[in-house]
């Protein structure tokens, strides 16, 4: 069925100096009539009716779609993601902290083609934005996260609002991703900082210090784990929970995927790091005259706030500073590359891939195996040496002899 004609009628009117001017005529809301009109470039009335009867369809088009449009009429793209974003936080479907992140996203695309009505954004102008961006030298990741997010807004706006029959964003071209080696400490570097550690004080900095390279937890995990996940008798530290940052603030939240809540085994060196710390907290708490409660944070205080994510990598950033430490990309690590430093020595130590990936809370195998791809190929490597060494020992002189004697 033909939606009803917005226009109801047209005519065609002599001009000045033999020209034609075609008029629309079309109904308001409050059942008043309005007209449009428009001088015809032919000069022919045959020619000017021709003219007026396609521009008449050309408008009729158009106010199908403002009409189709409704309230989103005359929204811009920055209008489009917020609305967007505001949805996804209203139902509940994303963390606060993805909401924050989104915000983010959303700034490079209103910096270049936010002011364009969204239903008059074309392919041509969603790559010219693109182009500008990697022109400006954003990080390809950054514009991919940008256009992601842009996808998934018009995606919405096709599919759940149905105001456009069609996404300008999906055939666009994006920066390929680079992929970066992992900034890990190398065994010198581990030696360096851990009889740094050795001979510093406990406090609770250093003790997140210890936890990030020995477990290869998360900067937020580590600062959301409580006393209650940490499990001395089986020996296991159960992660249940990260601190994330929103829009409000820091905040603590589920882990990061579903395979980021799980338990990971306690070294000897954990137990006896989180063993001190234990008895230093309850110390804490003395002190302060409070009870210790097991749902106290582990790097957290007596007041039972967790420590700020800053705090910690303020303190990384001197010990960094201190030590003269640097990665194995030439670079000074940061902490999240305490993470990279266990799972590389976990793979260099023949672990296997599958069990990286569980200690490491990874959604799978394969986002473990993209990461740390070159130092897999260097397991490998020492794996296929160990295996051809062993393949290739000559056997003892004594079974020599025995089998050419078994032989004459």
């Amino acid at each position: 069925m033909k939606p009803k004609r917005y226009y109801t009628s047209s005519c065609l009117l002599p001009y000045r100096n033999g020209g034609w001017r075609g008029r629309l005529k079309f109904k308001k809301r409050d059942g008043t009539y309005g007209q449009v009109s428009k001088v015809m470039a032919a000069k022919s009335k045959r020619a000017a009716q021709a003219e007026l009867k396609e521009w008449r369809e050309e408008m009729e088009d158009l106010a199908q779609k403002k009409l189709k449009l409704g309230s989103m009429a005359h929204k811009t793209v920055k209008d489009l993601l917020d609305g967007y974003i505001d949805m996804l936080s209203a139902s509940g479907s994303i963390e606060s902290s993805t909401v924050y992140d989104y915000r983010g996203a959303a700034r490079l695309v209103e910096r270049r083609i936010g002011g364009i009505e969204f239903d008059s954004l074309d392919v041509t102008a969603a790559q010219n934005w693109i182009n500008w961006a990697v022109e400006e030298g954003y990080k390809p990741s950054t514009i991919r996260k940008s256009v992601t997010l842009l996808k998934a807004a018009y995606r919405d706006a096709v599919g759940r609002l149905r105001v456009i029959d069609y996404s300008p964003v999906d055939c666009v071209r994006v920066p390929k991703a680079r992929h970066r080696e992992p900034n890990a400490l190398d065994e010198r570097e581990r030696g360096r900082l851990l009889t740094f550690l050795s001979i510093a004080r406990d406090c609770p900095e250093n003790v997140g210090i210890y936890l990030a390279l020995l477990t290869g937890m998360r900067r937020g995990e580590l600062l959301a784990l409580r006393w209650r996940n940490v499990d001395f008798g089986q020996k296991m530290l159960h992660v249940k929970a990260s601190i994330g940052f929103g829009e409000n603030g820091h905040y603590e939240k589920e882990p990061k995927n579903g395979g980021s809540r799980r338990s990971i085994p306690m070294p000897d060196e954990v137990t006896g790091i989180l063993t001190r710390r234990l008895t230093a907290a309850r110390a804490e708490c003395f002190k302060a005259g409070v009870p210790f409660e097991q749902s106290m944070f582990v790097l957290g205080g007596p007041d039972g706030e967790f420590m700020a994510p800053e705090r910690l990598s303020r303190h990384w950033a001197v010990t960094v500073r201190q030590l003269g430490l640097v990665g194995s990309e030439g670079e000074p690590p940061k902490f999240h590359d305490l993470r990279h430093t266990f799972a590389t020595a976990a793979i260099l130590a023949g672990t296997d891939i599958k069990s990286v990936s569980s200690l490491l809370g990874h959604a799978n195998a394969a986002m473990t195996l993209n990461i740390y791809t070159g130092v897999n190929a260097q397991a490998k490597r020492t794996a296929m040496d160990a295996v051809a060494a062993t393949m290739t020992a000559a056997p003892p002189v004594a079974e020599i002899l025995e089998l050419r004697a078994s032989g004459e």
